[in-house]
């Protein structure tokens, strides 16, 4: 018994833990403003590291106003602020994409009765997932 609340407790934490990393902003593709980088300070406020064309700004934020809190302009700090955020891993575009990814398909793969695929395919991962949870317990 304690194993399975155990259990349902997990899954009821990694479920949130993919919302939330799958209703993050992701990035459309366009370049002119970026967010390099994000802090929370106390409460609702927040530092955003801000590359806009070829400026970086250092911008402050709380809950009803946004203000400038200076420019960065040393050379090295640029270099060094833009490779970190070059660094950073690409989030997924979609919630469908994360689960995708969660199970080892890629997007456009067909899968399903739907998408012109066999119900086989679809079973032998159903009997595969129920061994290993047999496995398990």
């Amino acid at each position: 018994m304690v194993l399975v609340l155990a259990v349902v407790v997990g899954l009821i934490y990694g479920i949130f833990y993919f919302l939330k990393r799958a209703g993050a902003p992701r990035d459309d593709g366009v370049r002119f403003i970026r967010v390099l980088e994000s802090r929370p300070l106390a409460g609702s406020k927040h530092l955003h590291i801000v590359e806009v064309g070829n400026h970086v700004l250092l911008v402050g934020s709380a809950d009803n106003a946004v203000s400038l809190v200076t420019e960065i302009s040393d050379k090295e700090t640029l270099d060094g602020i833009r490779l970190k955020a070059s660094e950073v891993q690409p989030r997924p575009g979609t919630f469908s994409e994360l689960v995708r990814g969660l199970f080892g398909r890629r997007p456009g793969e067909n899968h399903g009765p739907a998408d012109g695929g066999s119900r086989s395919g679809s079973s032998s991962f159903m009997k595969k997932q129920r061994e290993r949870l047999k496995k398990l317990l």
